[in-house]
C-alpha cells in the first residue's frame, strides 16, 4: 500500500480522496479557461489612452447605477454619432491622386512617373 495524504473534512464529506480532488480542481480550471476563451472570442476588448477632455465627458456621465458604468457611457457616446465606418470613403489610389493634382494645375494628363 502506498502512502496517501490524510483525508480532510471536505474529503470525508464529499467521499473523495486527494487524487480525485486534484482531478476535480483540474477539470474546474480547464472549464473556467474554456469559458474565458469563449468570452474573449465574443467580446472584443479595445484598450486606448483617453484624453483629459474625453475623460471629463465620460466621468460627467458615469453614475453608481446599472447602465452608467464607463463602458456603457462610451458605447452610448459612440452610438450617438450614428455614422458607421463603412460610410467613410476609400482613400484614393496613387493614380487618382496624380490625376486630381494634374487637373487642379490645369493639365490634361498627369505627369508620367
Amino acid at each position: 500500500m502506498t502512502w496517501q495524504p490524510p483525508l480532510t473534512t471536505l474529503d470525508r464529506v464529499l467521499g473523495i480522496n486527494s487524487i480525485e480532488r486534484a482531478e476535480l480542481r483540474a477539470s474546474r480550471l480547464a472549464r473556467a479557461a474554456a469559458n474565458q476563451r469563449n468570452r474573449r472570442a465574443k467580446h472584443r476588448r479595445i484598450d486606448y489612452y483617453v484624453s483629459e477632455a474625453a475623460l471629463a465627458i465620460i466621468n460627467a456621465q458615469t453614475k453608481a447605477q446599472t447602465g452608467y458604468d464607463t463602458s456603457s457611457v462610451i458605447n452610448r457616446l459612440i452610438e450617438s454619432v450614428r455614422q458607421p465606418t463603412s460610410v467613410l470613403p476609400e482613400p484614393p489610389s496613387t493614380d487618382e491622386n496624380l490625376w486630381t493634382e494634374a487637373k487642379s494645375r490645369g493639365q490634361k494628363d498627369p505627369a508620367p512617373l
